[in-house]
């Protein structure tokens, strides 16, 4: 259904078309990018999404899988803005701990509901005081998925520490 109208069988055989052929690829692209499997999948079943909204327009382009590289790209960095511009950007706006902590030894303050990745990820910034892009390279990310990473490892922290009253 497009628009409240069932989509024209040859139209919606091209969509199906361009899925099969390139979805995969899509996803690819957005995971390297992000790091985010859901993310990534959402973002590129979103671009299909816009593609069937404007099919005849796509239809008539003469790069189509051009067209959802673009519309994909345009997605992640808008997904990405959202991430810079959230209450919790990448930069470290989250004070974890009170200063008056000695963070040399991070282990015995993590909550041990933590994943072994967002306890590494903490003990990283944290305990070590490595760089984004030095923990992108340890970890083997993009430096926006590991803002991310370390985003959400901040929070999920965070909440288990206000949980068992601790901060």
């Amino acid at each position: 259904i497009l628009g409240g109208k069932l989509m024209e069988s040859h139209l919606q055989q091209f969509i199906h078309n361009l899925y099969i052929k390139h979805s995969r690829s899509l996803y690819q692209r957005a995971y390297h990018l992000l790091g985010d499997k859901e993310k990534a999948e959402e973002l590129m079943q979103e671009a299909f999404v816009i593609a069937a909204d404007k099919v005849y327009q796509l239809q008539e382009h003469p790069n189509p899988l051009g067209w959802l590289h673009k519309t994909l790209s345009n997605l992640i960095y808008k997904e990405l803005r959202k991430i810079h511009t959230s209450d919790f950007p990448f930069g470290d706006d989250i004070d974890l701990f009170p200063n008056y902590l000695d963070l040399t030894d991070l282990t015995h303050l993590l909550p041990v509901q933590l994943s072994e990745d967002e306890r590494n990820i903490l003990l990283l910034r944290y305990q070590y005081n490595y760089s984004y892009q030095e923990m992108a390279n340890i970890l083997g990310i993009s430096q926006s998925a590991c803002g991310m990473r370390l985003q959400r490892a901040k929070k999920h922290c965070r909440n288990l520490l206000k949980k068992e009253k601790i901060i």
